[in-house]
């Protein structure tokens, strides 16, 4: 948390000590600040389920920065805040799942919505911009790039983007993340008062959560598997993968949780969407040195996405942010008197 608030969340690279905490990795300060190997452990499980990636894998900067962006303009971050359920990072649910917003926000946009129908090309063509996707050319006034990091980097922008702005989207790495469900007739664990809420140093799902409905009609517990837990996971027999996870369940609730009726896999690498999850992370060495292009629009071309976020990035909060702050930019552009 101190090193948060000496870098906040705005301009990370701009801190006093940013090349230094740059060079350093987030597994650095774990072992100059943890002394035991369990201590160590816990402090991984909390990377693979926030990051999905490794301590040895984040910056320092990056990291703290991150954490300093677990608030807002007028509450501090903090780590508690990042990793917590209660007044923390997962607090709440959408009933009825949270690809309710886009579906209804698509309600609403109509025919504006144009589903399979990739980019493939953004131009300069005048003063605005030609998007050249498969089966479609749409000339307009202004872009918005919204898509994960690794998906904009297969998109050819002509002039190139400047190199420190390619430099920063190239590195922005998405996490390895599996999100595996066990379903049930009901939730049974709440007879005996758990909540199915862990954290556990055994995995490989590590990181378990009741997502049962809220009318309790059915149970479902699932588990995060990230970092290098899913390196080993993705090498696993469809069989030995279930059994593996219903063991971690059956850590946290009980025998019960061995015979679910369902079982499911979400594999966020596997989707050509999205390649990974939650976020895209950085190693150190770039973002003091690259930080200031992350959120820079380049002519007509603005870019919008969670990880360019100002505050909670690698949420859906963040995502909505960095939207509307890319929409601002654009009203600001358009309604700018010509020169």
């Amino acid at each position: 948390d101190a090193l948060a608030k000496e870098v906040g969340a705005k301009a990370p690279w701009k801190a006093k000590r940013a090349a230094e905490l740059d060079r350093q990795t987030l597994a650095d300060w774990r072992d100059a600040n943890i002394s035991t190997a369990r201590g160590r452990t816990i402090f991984n499980v909390a990377a693979e389920a926030i990051w999905g990636a490794e301590p040895r894998e984040l910056s320092l900067l990056y990291v703290a920065a991150y954490v300093a962006a677990s608030g807002n303009a007028k509450t501090a971050g903090s780590f508690l805040r990042l990793s917590t359920t209660g007044g923390g990072a997962q607090e709440e649910r959408f009933v009825g799942g949270s690809q309710l917003v886009p579906i209804k926000v698509a309600e609403q946009l109509g025919s504006a919505v144009r589903l399979q129908h990739p980019v493939r090309t953004i131009a300069r063509r005048g003063t605005g911009v030609r998007v050249v996707a498969d089966g479609l050319t749409l000339d307009a006034r202004r872009a918005i790039v919204a898509v994960p990091p690794i998906l904009a980097t297969k998109i050819h922008f002509a002039p190139k983007l400047p190199a420190a702005k390619r430099a920063i989207v190239a590195a922005l790495t998405p996490g390895r993340y599996v999100k595996a469900e066990a379903v049930y007739d009901r939730p049974f664990w709440r007879d005996a008062g758990l909540s199915g809420q862990s954290a556990m140093d055994v995995g490989p799902a590590n990181t378990t959560f009741d997502n049962s409905p809220p009318d309790g009609s059915v149970g479902v517990l699932f588990g995060f598997v990230g970092g290098d837990q899913a390196r080993s996971y993705a090498a696993m027999a469809p069989a030995d993968r279930r059994a593996a996870v219903l063991e971690s369940f059956v850590t946290v609730v009980g025998e019960q949780a061995r015979t679910p009726t369902d079982f499911i896999e979400s594999g966020w690498g596997e989707d050509p969407w999205t390649r990974g999850c939650p976020v895209g992370h950085l190693a150190p060495g770039v973002l003091h040195k690259h930080g200031a292009h992350l959120r820079t629009p380049y002519g007509p071309v603005h870019f919008a996405g969670t990880e360019t976020a100002d505050f909670w990035m690698g949420y859906m909060d963040g995502g909505v942010r960095a939207g509307e702050r890319a929409a601002r930019e654009v009203l600001r552009d358009l309604s700018a008197p010509s020169s």
